[in-house]
């Protein structure tokens, strides 16, 4: 998925719509192994 997500910012996109079933599992998954690998801003949780 990551690699997915970087090739699609080399082509230009700047932002995504990440889903996954269930939520909650796929949340913690694309939490751990996802998002270290991008740069981002400050992620708020509410």
């Amino acid at each position: 998925m990551l690699a997915n997500l970087l090739a699609y910012r080399d082509l230009g996109v700047e932002s995504s719509i990440l889903s996954g079933y269930p939520h909650r599992p796929e949340a913690d998954l694309v939490a751990r192994y996802v998002l270290p690998g991008l740069d981002h801003g400050p992620l708020a949780f509410g």
